[in-house]
């Protein structure tokens, strides 16, 4: 059948012809004016290509014979213009009654599916008049050779034109009689793939091998003759191998990755799915503004971040205004100790010796001014604030630089906050805030939250009564901001602390995780600090409370140290994560079974390269070592990303992800970034159902995150 600019309106008609006008009137009202103005006050038209023929298939006998009549007697009482009407039926089926009828009506179905696509591409399709059969084998047509819109028509029982006389839509149909019909659009649908296929001895399927051959009229009835093969037979046949070939496909998908990604992303075309896996993150710092914008989209978890580190330099005036506040008359005579410094630090410059001179001024403030020393810090960073960089200064390592500077250093780093300031509710609740805040502007979903209650209870607080400020804190940010992360705790144990505060933090983790104290909940225990000061195997006798109470363990362990230390924390700690990990390739039998076990690494790209050192795309050159996670990703290690001290290492959730990419050379493909997504929301520190319905949605949000386009 010749090629034509408009598509074929393809239908089924039985004893109800009616329908197929009462759904033109609605794509056409100009051509068929079947409604009265008023049904149209509350409907709009379909925004649709007018059809330019209109395709019937029906049986020769029954009432379908006395149907085409009526509708033939219709037409030709429409203006000039009208579209060309067809009425087609296999030759020989009287009524779809019986197995072979319904064979021959099917190949007759698809055959002018066929010829309706490729005579005006994707055809408009009305699944409404004959019978059910026929009904279901056009909407089977529909899916196979794809819709540019499918419609139905219901309508109420007093509706009885569809039985008149052709005559009785000649005019509109009157207001009580339109009231009862409802065309409904059911929307469009997309080709079967498998029509296009070229393998295995199939061709792409073309009507000139299933051809429309006439072999005359019968009452009006164009009667065809279906020769040669079955096209409905081939359709179901590709199918089948369309079902196979997708499972076949899915399991080497997840063959190509030794740990598997978010399983909405294996819906996605192979065309999107390999451009995923090609894609780069982090291998051309000329990119970065939009790698980071795609990487800002994506849902994320932090599974290790101070609540001690969490303000940047210039976010620290907000949690000291919080203490400001809260001092009442204190407050002007913090401000008096720090006037000096002030005047100094406003006429001198960061440069040189004179940064080590302010570092010492500010001490003398903070640790001589008799005061609080949540009070004092804070005059102090009010006073810097008003000094141009110096809170900037004050804010890094005493080299100066902030690569490769040791453990002690890095720490150094954050002395103006964590517990030097929040040693109150209200210094307290501001960071709690400040994090939840960051978190939410960059789609944070979970956020597992260390902290020391024990070290916020120098100035009046019990570490009962901090933990609980650190709760309230988090409650207040949830209702306060849009968007919030979900929020749990983890309650850190410090190496290099006394012996009595590492032995607190451990009754509190252990008494905390049994009560109902709402959310966030203590989910876990973190030994943190200097790993040199104390192995895991000489602190395993305080975990013991822990381990009864079956809580979460997860240990800061080869940052700094060998991997032996990586080993310990497994095996003296029952680690069910580890913090860094950074030596653990080092220990091929150890890494093989933190793959086997599931133990996730809590890489923390910044703060390791901060710490250590870490060769970096935008450094250039061939200096640093290679950053593991590449090859951790190679072994099918849960490795994830995590941010450690973002107000420290002055980063973000985003700039992580970007951060772990640049550390690679080559950098990181687009899918591996999305499992190292997914590994942090697998190993959260959450029941399984809560963590099952948390990667759920997550999968749902990276389906939407990636857009149509990667769709």
């Amino acid at each position: 059948m010749a090629s034509r600019s408009g598509p074929v309106f393809l239908c089924t008609l039985g004893g109800s012809w009616a329908v197929i006008p009462e759904i033109l009137g609605y794509m056409d009202p100009a051509r068929f004016p079947v409604y009265p103005v008023s049904w149209w006050e509350d409907k709009e038209r379909p925004s649709l290509a007018v059809p330019e023929e209109v395709w019937a298939v029906t049986t020769i006998g029954g009432p379908a014979r006395g149907a085409s009549r009526f509708l033939r007697r219709y037409w030709d009482g429409l203006a000039p213009g009208t579209p060309r009407l067809r009425v087609f039926a296999p030759g020989g089926v009287e009524d779809v009654s019986t197995p072979e009828a319904h064979e021959r009506m099917a190949e007759a179905v698809f055959r002018l599916a066929l010829a309706a696509r490729e005579a005006g591409g994707a055809p408009l399709y009305s699944l409404a008049g004959g019978r059910k059969t026929m009904s279901s084998l056009l909407q089977a047509a529909a899916g196979v050779f794809g819709a540019a819109e499918v419609f139905h028509v219901a309508s109420e029982e007093a509706v009885d034109v569809r039985t008149r006389d052709g005559e009785a839509l000649k005019a509109e149909l009157s207001e009580d009689l339109a009231a009862g019909v409802h065309p409904v659009a059911l929307g469009a649908a997309e080709a079967f793939e498998g029509l296009e296929w070229s393998f295995g001895g199939m061709a792409p399927i073309r009507g000139e091998n299933y051809p429309l051959s006439l072999s005359g009229t019968d009452g009006g009835i164009e009667v065809l003759t279906l020769e040669g093969p079955s096209l409905y037979e081939e359709v179901a046949r590709r199918r089948r191998e369309a079902t196979r070939i997708a499972q076949n496909y899915f399991i080497a998908l997840l063959r190509q990755d030794t740990r598997e990604n978010f399983r909405t992303l294996y819906r996605l075309p192979s065309s999107a799915i390999q451009r995923l896996r090609d894609e780069r993150i982090g291998a051309d710092p000329s990119r970065e503004a939009a790698d980071k914008a795609w990487l800002r989209r994506l849902p994320k978890t932090d599974l290790h971040c101070h609540l001690g580190g969490v303000a940047l330099p210039g976010e620290l005036p907000e949690i000291a205004q919080a203490v400001w506040r809260e001092a009442g008359d204190s407050a002007g005579k913090a401000a008096e100790c720090a006037a000096g410094l002030e005047r100094w630090l406003a006429e001198t410059p960061p440069l040189g010796a004179a940064r080590g001179e302010g570092l010492r001024r500010v001490c003398e403030v903070r640790d001589g001014a008799g005061l609080p020393v949540h009070l004092a810090t804070s005059a102090v960073i009010r006073a810097a604030a008003r000094c141009g960089p110096w809170l900037d200064a004050l804010c890094l390592p005493a080299s100066g630089r902030f690569v490769g500077v040791g453990i002690r250093d890095y720490m150094e780093a954050g002395w103006l906050q964590g517990s030097a300031l929040l040693q109150s509710p209200a210094a307290i609740g501001a960071a709690c805030r400040l994090l939840v805040r960051k978190a939410a502007r960059d789609a944070v979903s979970y956020l597992e939250v260390r902290c020391s209650p024990a070290k916020y209870a120098r100035e009046g607080l019990t570490p009962d009564a901090a933990l609980e400020a650190i709760r309230l804190g988090f409650q207040a940010a949830a209702r306060e901001v849009a968007g919030a992360p979900k929020v749990e705790l983890l309650i850190i144990g410090t190496r290099h602390s006394e012996h009595g505060e590492l032995h607190e933090h451990v009754r509190l983790a252990a008494e905390a995780s049994g009560s109902d104290t709402g959310s966030p909940r203590v989910r876990g225990f973190d030994l943190a600090g200097d790993e040199s000061t104390r192995s895991p195997a000489e602190v395993r006798h305080l975990f013991m409370p822990l381990f009864e109470k079956c809580l979460k363990i997860t240990v800061h362990a080869g940052e700094t140290e060998p991997v032996e230390r990586v080993w310990e924390a497994v095996y003296h700690l029952n680690a069910d994560r580890v913090g860094h990990g950074l030596q653990l390739a080092l220990h091929p039998d150890l890494l093989a079974h933190f793959r086997d076990r599931g133990t996730a690494v809590e890489l923390c790209p910044s703060s390791n390269d901060q710490v250590v050192g870490f060769w970096d795309v935008r450094r250039g050159g061939d200096q640093g070592a290679a950053y593991p996670v590449r090859r951790y990703l190679e072994e099918g290690v849960r490795a994830c990303v995590c941010t450690d001290n973002p107000g420290i290492s002055r980063t973000d959730w985003t700039g992580e992800l970007y951060k772990a990419a640049a550390m690679v050379r080559g950098g990181l493909s687009r899918w591996e970034i999305l499992i190292l997504v997914r590994n942090g929301f697998e190993a959260a520190f959450l029941p399984l159902p809560e963590g099952g319905e948390l990667l759920r949605s997550a999968d749902e949000a990276v389906y939407r995150a990636l857009g149509a386009q990667e769709r």
